[in-house]
């Protein structure tokens, strides 16, 4: 559960390609915040593909 008892959902692909622009735009160097957006957008991905391997053995999965 999030924050105030609400079930969080996971993020659509162009949420996170928007929340990831934002980011690249932000007011900072443009270098730091490029970055930044990169590293969301890896780990976004990094979140997909995990999600697609079976749980470890003794483990349960949560849906």
């Amino acid at each position: 559960m999030g924050k105030r008892g609400f079930l969080r959902r996971e993020a659509s692909p162009k949420e996170v390609l928007e929340h990831c622009l934002r980011l690249a735009r932000e007011e900072r160097k443009p270098w730091t915040a490029m970055a930044r957006a990169l590293l969301e957008l890896i780990a976004y991905g990094l979140r997909v593909l995990l999600s697609l391997l079976p749980p470890p053995p003794g483990y349960k999965a949560i849906y």
